[in-house]
């Protein structure tokens, strides 16, 4: 029996497979490499208060970054990534078992969304008429990307919005999304919800492109 059998049996006494054996060989040196990375960082994904070790890499100066994760993290568009004082958004995601990827954007802006004060039935009276109780406004602070520009297709170079327009891009959540001609105060002036792109959302999972325009 040769030396490569007596390996073969071995990894398959134990139940794995060869391509098991060669993916797990692979996982611990990638981590082990990336542990010991000299440009190791810590960032903290969405609301979870568990810090995940990245490496972290320019694509336009720290406004756009790549973010490179530990094999088999789970990421998503629309995540946000918190790193020292910085909330940046995932605009793109390469689910990749051992090099899972999110492309992600600095947050430079605050999208102040309020819900309306809404009546709701709690019960009846004695004549059958619905008795209501209002519930209060609800304000919603969402850290957002804006810009006064968008991209080619062709050839991914920036374009200027025309004057007084502006796009934002927003994490999806269905409770968190202005409706259109919402008005909202940016930078001492006053901006409405034009469109909504739900282009970037799948399967609930993603973020939505927001024009607005600026109020004469």
């Amino acid at each position: 029996m040769g030396e490569y059998d007596a390996y073969r049996n071995r990894i398959n006494a134990s139940g794995s497979s060869m391509q098991d054996a060669v993916y797990q060989a692979s996982k611990r040196k990638i981590i082990n490499d990336f542990l010991n990375s000299p440009t190791l960082s810590k960032v903290r994904l969405n609301s979870n208060l568990d810090y995940h070790s990245v490496i972290i890499s320019d694509i336009e100066t720290f406004y756009k970054r790549l973010i490179l994760f530990l094999p088999e993290t789970v990421l998503n568009v629309g995540d946000y990534v918190y790193h020292d004082d910085s909330i940046y958004l995932a605009t793109d995601c390469k689910k990749y078992d051992l090099y899972p990827q999110l492309y992600v954007e600095l947050c430079n802006e605050t999208f102040v969304l309020t819900k309306e004060a809404t009546k709701i039935i709690i019960g009846y009276d004695e004549f059958k008429r619905p008795i209501y109780e209002s519930t209060a406004p609800t304000v919603f602070r969402i850290p957002c990307v804006m810009s006064t520009k968008i991209y080619s297709i062709v050839d991914n170079s920036a374009i200027p919005l025309p004057d007084g327009a502006m796009m934002i891009k927003l994490p999806y959540n269905p409770q968190q999304i202005p409706k259109i001609n919402y008005i909202i105060t940016l930078r001492n002036a006053q901006y409405k919800v034009t469109t909504i792109s739900y282009e970037k959302v799948i399967n609930e999972v993603g973020y939505v492109d927001i024009r607005l325009q600026r109020e004469t």
